[in-house]
């Protein structure tokens, strides 16, 4: 058995010359979509409404990583039926204290991030628990 025939994946990129490198990566992967779009909180453009395009029927990983605004993009999936991932990787400003709680604005056009507190309360909001944290700072 093929150990890359053993999941699928939807991996969606805005950035042109990325899509390009995670395209030509993924490119004899059938199990694999892989899109250039830039995703949004609510709308056609909606994680959820993405997952459900593609007919997803559960996600044991999901990995948020869009310079600011991951708190949001993982919260608009609250009301959905996409918010059972088995794992939530998702990114943080690790430049803010983490007994400090901040909440980006909305706003894809500012790239601050939320706080650790912030988006751990929200992971547990989201899903009743939070087995593991685990915080990486690369210097």
């Amino acid at each position: 058995m093929n150990p890359t025939n053993l999941y699928k994946g939807i991996l969606i990129e805005a950035n042109e010359e990325r899509f390009q490198n995670l395209q030509s990566l993924y490119a004899n992967k059938s199990d694999i979509i892989t899109l250039n779009q830039l995703v949004s909180f609510d709308g056609n453009d909606s994680l959820s409404s993405l997952f459900e395009k593609y007919d997803c029927k559960e996600i044991d990983l999901l990995s948020i990583d869009i310079d600011g605004n991951d708190y949001h993009l993982w919260d608009s999936l609250y009301n959905s039926k996409y918010n059972t991932a088995k794992i939530v990787c998702i990114e943080f400003n690790p430049t803010i204290p983490n007994d400090v709680y901040y909440i980006q604005e909305p706003n894809i056009a500012v790239q601050h991030g939320s706080s650790l507190l912030g988006t751990y309360l929200l992971t547990y909001f989201l899903t009743h628990s939070l087995t593991h944290l685990f915080m990486y700072i690369i210097l």
